[in-house]
């Protein structure tokens, strides 16, 4: 079974990135922000997780050769880029409880209320 066609889908266009990282920038200046912040860092990972799972969910049961691999491969990091971004952004500019508020618990769980650890090491590849 071959994999199916990449559909160009525009996930993290170059142009958002700056976009995202200004709004981030912005929320992360005043405190008044806190539940902005937090609504906004949980959107991108939600979003970031959604589009991951849906390419792995395309290539569940294909045995796909190395090209193929290579482009799922890319397609993920693609994917993660603006949250991977994101978080390298807040990781200078947060300040400890911005970092434990928003960051530290919008990593996705693992259904037992611990945080998916293999999805924080995708973040940190």
């Amino acid at each position: 079974m071959s994999p199916p066609a990449f559909a160009d889908d525009g996930l993290n266009h170059p142009a958002d990135v700056p976009a995202a990282i200004a709004q981030l920038k912005r929320y992360l200046s005043e405190p008044r922000f806190k539940i902005r912040l937090h609504d906004f860092v949980t959107d991108e990972a939600t979003v970031a997780k959604r589009a991951v799972e849906a390419l792995l969910e395309q290539h569940r049961d294909v045995s796909p050769e190395k090209v193929s691999f290579g482009r799922l491969l890319e397609r993920i990091e693609n994917a993660m880029r603006r949250l991977v971004h994101l978080y390298a952004v807040a990781s200078l500019h947060a300040d400890a409880e911005q970092a434990r508020g928003s960051f530290f618990r919008t990593a996705p769980s693992d259904g037992s209320g611990n945080v998916d650890i293999e999805f924080l090491h995708c973040l940190a590849a």
